[in-house]
């Protein structure tokens, strides 16, 4: 069953899953994403549809929470370069 379909849909089962067993996780822990536990949920929510059989739907969370993840690693980056308040 795991290799039915076309190449496409095989990656983009593979590539699906992998997002969708990370973001929870990283989310839940807080290791990955620095959220507020409504973020969080919504990150769980996102997560689990992206395992959706349909193809769309898959893609479509997948990159919302790709995007989540660029995001939140540009904003880790701009808070450790700005400088602390009463250094001197």
């Amino acid at each position: 069953m795991l290799l039915n379909g076309s190449l496409m849909d095989i990656a983009i089962a593979l590539g699906s899953a992998i997002i969708a067993i990370t973001a929870p996780s990283a989310a839940v822990a807080g290791h990955m994403f620095r959220a507020s536990w409504p973020q969080r949920g919504f990150l769980i929510a996102v997560a689990l549809a992206a395992i959706s059989s349909h193809r769309a739907v898959s893609v479509a969370t997948s990159v919302v929470l790709l995007a989540f993840a660029a995001w939140d690693a540009r904003a880790a980056r701009v808070a450790t370069a700005a400088p602390t308040r009463g250094a001197p």
